[in-house]
C-alpha cells in the first residue's frame, strides 16, 4: 500500500481554494497515520479507531471534493483513486482487526 495520490496541479486558469488544500492535507494525514498503524502491530481496538476515523471523516471529505470537482478543477479520476486508496486501507484495517481478535 502506498501513500494517498498527490493533489494534482491546478489548471492554469483556475486556482484551487484553500478549502481544497486543507481537505487534502487532512485526508493525507488520516491516510498516513492509519497506514503507519497498519504497518506496525496494532490491536483490534486501534484498527477499529482508524476505520471509524476514515469512514466518518475521510469519506465525507471525499464526497465534498467530488461535489466541488468542476468548480475546483479536480479530476474525477483522482478523486476515485483517493477513494479506492481509502477503501483499500479500511479493508486492510478490518482484516487486521479480525486477525487480532482471533489471537
Amino acid at each position: 500500500m502506498e501513500d494517498l495520490p498527490a493533489l494534482p496541479p491546478s489548471p492554469a486558469n483556475n486556482m484551487r481554494s484553500l478549502n481544497v488544500h486543507n481537505a487534502y492535507t487532512v485526508l493525507a494525514d488520516m491516510h498516513k497515520h492509519a497506514l503507519q498503524a497498519l504497518r506496525q502491530e496494532l490491536d483490534a481496538p486501534q484498527a477499529r479507531l482508524h476505520i471509524e476515523t476514515l469512514t466518518q471523516q475521510a469519506f465525507p471529505i471525499l464526497v465534498a471534493l467530488e461535489g466541488s470537482a468542476v468548480d475546483e478543477g479536480l479530476p474525477t479520476p483522482w478523486i476515485e483513486e483517493c477513494a479506492v486508496a481509502m477503501g483499500t486501507l479500511v479493508a486492510n484495517l478490518q482484516q487486521a482487526a479480525v486477525t487480532t481478535d482471533d489471537m
